[in-house]
């Protein structure tokens, strides 16, 4: 029997356990509590740095706008007979407006505009000072979308056409604030825009107005977030950590990169789409922030053009899908029949001198037009949605699906040789890095131009993602018959386990057929990037044929390949063939552009390599006034031969984007101890 003695200490232990456990839990509660607060109190420490910077950078000339210093002055305009309201209108032969004997302090520029086509004008603001009276010199550049206003019949008040290429409402107009700098008094102003395709009105235009406070959400949300992410690198034991790439902590991880990216392609074709397809680009601009913009009625699918005129300005892949459908290869768009008779068919400027019209940045070869872009897109793109709604997708619509499949082709590559190379990671620098590397492909940069232009390059990188996602299938060929697959002594392969088996072997072939078919996808869209296959090619195949599998079996894989790849090519130089009479001619040198392509061949000199590596990986943007604050260069090079045409395009060097100078210090700060402890 039990004494008393023995009870009373075990139920002392087991209460004083229980404390410990409660003591314990609260101890977690407390820490995550704490670990809580301690993450608000970072989050509005960054907010509040943000909001500073914002107020006092960002809008700092708002802030302290001198009013005493700049009087406020209203510049009489015009009075517009047919509106009745006053108006100074420009147009292709009347693109400026000069004010002259000013003689009075300027800071700020007020221009609003309207009546126009949805279409971003550029122009430029000239003044004459107290040093520089005899001569107008330039201060700010103008970019600025003339939102129309106009009546539901759809009839433009300034030319007196029905425009329906993307109006606004007729409250919208569009303004801007420009702010300059001169030197003493200004004494006369000149707005200057160029290449104006039609009338424009400017319906306000006053000087020394007080610039508005406008803070930018967009800008505050992205300060705040580089905040945090520049505390938690620095001061936080969570670069330290690492998670395994087969874990479910990864899986969200990557998937989020993958959403966020995603988000960010909805919100360029949502906030500022063209939903036309033959509108230019553009952006809302203010000096201060950024303004998306929308069209009433937003089409998305349009129909399929029907006379002349419509396939004359439709895009080239709504020209091409509309051959296509009539049986032939070539734009359904006579040519003029001197193009034959001309000293160089191909000289821009001889067109130009002898009045003969022509179709431009099309191929042309013996008096038919042709589309020179890759048919990857009008595979991909353009015929599925015809063969399901009858209609075409409006070049916003286009550009938005081709950048959807480069970011799940990129997102599927990426993954996959993450799996393949690496066992874990650290969550921070994966998802910046996974976010970096969406961006390095420059699928944003080259949706928002919302021009058929894109599409290759998208549809392109959609392809390239799947071939370096199906590339590790020759990896997992290689271990599936290395392994043993026959049963053990004394049992039998079930039916379960051989489905398996076959399902997997299934998948390997579909994966290595599928890269095959994407091979063919990037020849369809960029043939130049085949080379970058070729690259991957080799060691793979090496990889291959010096593994331990049977001869049957490298045969079965090389052809899964192989067979995809060499049909395609056949189809592929029969197309060519038969437009241009030549396998290899994609339409490069027989092009109506700017310069005769034929002339301008590759040059193996230092001179022409250095320029061609300075402008691939040391070119910078060009800074701007106004959001968002650069731009891709586009300055002429004449240097450059045959790739003059890449030259003249928006562009930028490598090292232009900052995450790529910011590797460097990414791997410093993961290899060196956590100096501060949060």
């Amino acid at each position: 029997m039990p004494s008393v003695t023995n009870v009373a200490p075990r139920s002392a232990r087991a209460a004083a356990k229980h404390q410990s456990s409660l003591v314990s839990a609260w101890t977690s509660a407390w820490a995550v509590l704490s670990c809580g607060r301690k993450w608000s109190l970072v989050t509005a420490m960054a907010l509040f740095l943000s909001l500073v910077v914002e107020l006092f950078v960002f809008n700092y000339s708002a802030l302290f706008f001198d009013e005493d210093s700049y009087p406020h002055r209203v510049i009489a305009l015009p009075q517009h007979e047919q509106l009745k309201l006053p108006m100074a209108v420009l147009g292709p032969k009347n693109n400026g407006l000069t004010l002259n004997d000013l003689n009075i302090p300027v800071k700020s520029v007020y221009l609003k505009m309207g009546y126009g086509g949805r279409i971003l004008i550029k122009g430029q603001l000239f003044l004459k000072d107290d040093a520089r009276a005899y001569a107008y010199s330039p201060v700010a550049s103008i970019n600025i979308v003339p939102i129309a206003e106009r009546d539901d019949s759809g009839i433009n008040p300034l030319t007196g056409r029905f425009e329906n290429d993307g109006w606004g409402s007729p409250q919208e107009v569009s303004e801007t604030y420009l702010q300059v700098w001169p030197k003493g008094n200004v004494h006369e102003l000149r707005l200057e825009f160029a290449d104006l395709r039609s009338e424009v009105g400017i319906l306000a235009l006053e000087l020394n107005k007080p610039l508005p406070i406008d803070i930018s959400l967009i800008r505050l949300v992205l300060m705040t977030m580089a905040i945090i992410l520049l505390y938690t690198v620095a001061c936080t034991k969570i670069r330290q950590q690492v998670i395994a790439v087969s874990s479910r902590s990864y899986c969200w991880i990557n998937r989020g990169a993958f959403a966020a990216a995603f988000a960010l392609a909805t919100f360029i074709f949502v906030a500022m789409s063209p939903w036309f397809s033959n509108a230019d680009f553009g952006f809302k601009f203010t000096s201060l922030g950024f303004m998306a913009y929308g069209t009433p009625g937003e089409v998305l699918l349009l129909p399929m053009p029907e006379t002349e005129e419509q396939i004359t300005n439709t895009d080239a892949y709504t020209q091409l899908l509309d051959a296509f459908l009539k049986g032939q290869l070539n734009i359904d768009v006579p040519a003029d029949s001197r193009l034959e008779y001309m000293d160089n068919t191909y000289d821009t400027t001889e067109r130009l001198a002898k009045n003969i019209p022509f179709l431009f940045d099309r191929a042309y070869y013996e008096g038919k037009y042709y589309p020179y872009f890759g048919v990857t897109p009008l595979f991909l793109i353009y015929l599925p949605i015809y063969l399901v709604t009858g209609m075409v997708p409006a070049m916003a619509l286009a550009t938005y699906i081709a950048t959807i499949m480069a970011l799940v082709g990129l997102h599927l590559g990426s993954t996959k040789l993450t799996e393949l190379f690496v066992e874990r990671v650290n969550p921070l620098l994966f998802i910046t890095l996974k976010l970096a590397f969406y961006a390095a492909s420059n699928m944003f940069l080259i949706q928002v131009f919302f021009s058929f232009y894109a599409l290759p390059y998208l549809t392109c990188c959609a392809c390239l993602g799947i071939v370096l996602w199906a590339l590790p299938s020759v990896v997992r060929l290689a271990q599936y018959y290395a392994r043993p697959v026959a049963p053990a002594a004394g049992r039998t392969l079930g039916p379960a386990a051989l489905k398996s088996s076959v399902k997997e072997l299934l998948g390997i072939y579909a994966s290595l057929v599928l890269m095959g078919v994407c091979i063919v996808g990037i020849a369809g869209s960029r043939p130049v990037l085949v080379l970058f296959v070729m690259c991957l090619v080799p060691p793979i195949t090496w990889f291959l044929w010096r593994s331990s599998v049977e001869l049957k079996i490298k045969l079965a894989a090389t052809a899964a390949v192989g067979v995809p790849v060499l049909i395609g090519a056949i189809l592929l130089m029969a197309y060519n063939y038969l437009r241009f009479d030549s396998i290899t001619e994609f339409g490069q040198f027989k092009q109506f552009t700017s310069m005769d392509n034929n002339q301008g061949h590759f040059q193996w000199s230092f001179e022409y390599m250095k320029s061609v590596l300075f402008h691939g990986f040391f070119e910078n943007f060009q800074s701007s006034s106004q959001f968002p604050y650069i731009w891709p260069n586009n300055t002429l090079d004449e240097n450059l031969g045959n790739l003059s045409q890449s030259a003249v395009a928006p562009r930028a060097g490598l090292f232009a984007f900052p995450y790529f100078w910011l590797l460097p210090l990414v791997i410093v700060l993961t290899q060196t101890p956590v100096m501060l402890y949060a």
